[in-house]
């Protein structure tokens, strides 16, 4: 297929997913509306995600924006919170009871005309899976891409496929997942138990494709690449390298603990660096690991070596006083004790910081990497009908 085809099905392809947004879109809004807020941060996480694509499609995705729309993705994830809490059991029951109908009611409305996209996703989801597949495979010298115009028009183009496929990814998810949950409605369920589609598990389906089509494991590739001076590269390292998201993904797994924590350098190659430039996930892991692996070489000793001197400082205080009379000897001890005391608990408590400092940072550097990466902790909904008598027993003790 020639530049000028491919061309013309990703602009078809685009139109189509810009038609699954409003579709999807018009659902969303009736489900915050009627169901609960929080489908309205999901409306928001599909309409971000497909001007994503948009501004692909452009060439005109800056490096600040791959790292926002992470941030975009863990709004409309993070604000999915519990219902109200409701004191009385009956209360609750009969909230339940009610929101049940709506749901019921909202499925038999949507659910058609939900089925009617499936077909257009799949379409573009195939085709997108093909070609970033295709571009994952291939191999690039990292010295050509050592100029910057050369490297600038292969990461617009590869840009653009990763962009396509995420979107239609994601859109696929909030669709099989919407469907879902239709389908619990109507059988009288209040859920389908399946999660919420958010950014981060979007990113590890493009991570699972990326690394089927290199047969390359992304972290060894990934941390070979910066650390090492190597020639030839992979797509789909190219991919890891130069989307803030799957970069964070892939360090995430390098900071789970100060066991597991990888420092690594800031590349010195031309292609590498060329690749990497704006990714702010990498730079502000390099930042952190290397501030890390610094105080880990430059443990808090200062206070500690003067426990000697004030030892010996304090004898000769202390002789010197008893030279002069038994009350000035007495006094020397008294202050020589309370100097001594002063420098044990500085070093005690610069010690104590320092460790928990120390033990802090990887889980620091690990949770900023794993929100770049997308990913939202969910919060509990409690859907399930109480005991009128269990609840008062249980209140009662």
């Amino acid at each position: 297929m020639s530049d000028n085809q491919i061309e013309k099905q990703m602009n078809d392809y685009l139109e189509e997913l810009r038609g699954v947004e409003q579709e999807l879109n018009t659902q969303l809004d009736s489900l915050a509306e009627s169901i609960d807020k929080t489908y309205k941060s999901m409306k928001d996480m599909v309409t971000a995600i497909t001007d994503l694509a948009v501004r692909s499609s452009q060439g005109i995705v800056s490096g600040r924006y791959r790292s926002e729309i992470a941030a975009v993705g863990k709004l409309a994830t993070g604000l999915i919170e519990a219902y109200n809490v409701i004191d009385k059991t009956r209360k609750h029951n009969k909230y339940l009871d009610k929101l049940l109908a709506t749901k019921k009611a909202m499925a038999g409305e949507k659910k058609a005309s939900l089925q009617r996209v499936f077909p257009i996703l799949k379409k573009v989801n195939a085709r997108m899976e093909k070609l970033l597949k295709k571009e994952a495979s291939k191999v690039y010298s990292l010295e050509e891409l050592g100029s910057s115009n050369t490297c600038n028009m292969l990461l617009d183009n590869m840009d653009r496929f990763l962009d396509m496929y995420r979107t239609s990814d994601y859109l696929l998810k909030v669709s099989t997942y919407l469907d879902a949950e239709y389908t619990a409605w109507l059988a009288g369920n209040q859920t389908s138990g399946l999660q919420r589609p958010n950014y981060y598990l979007t990113n590890q389906s493009v991570m699972a494709l990326l690394e089927k089509a290199s047969e390359e494991k992304p972290v060894d590739a990934f941390v070979r690449t910066i650390d090492h001076p190597i020639k030839y590269i992979f797509g789909s390292t190219i991919y890891y390298l130069m989307d803030s998201q799957l970069s964070a993904t892939i360090l995430a797994s390098l900071s789970e603990s100060i066991e597991s924590v990888t420092c690594l350098p800031l590349p010195d190659n031309p292609g590498v660096i060329n690749i990497i430039e704006g990714n702010e996930a990498i730079i502000d892991y390099v930042a952190g690991t290397k501030e890390l692996k610094d105080m880990m070489d430059d443990s808090p000793t200062p206070w500690r070596w003067l426990k000697w001197p004030v030892i010996i400082f304090g004898f000769f205080l202390v002789c010197y006083g008893f030279k002069e009379s038994g009350l000035a000897g007495l006094v020397c001890a008294v202050v020589a004790f309370v100097l001594y005391k002063y420098v044990e608990k500085k070093s005690n408590d610069a010690l104590e910081d320092y460790v928990l400092t120390l033990t802090s940072m990887p889980e620091t550097i690990h949770e900023e990497a794993l929100a770049a990466a997308g990913y939202v902790e969910e919060v509990a909904v409690d859907l399930e009908k109480r005991s009128v008598i269990g609840e008062t027993l249980k209140n009662m003790f």
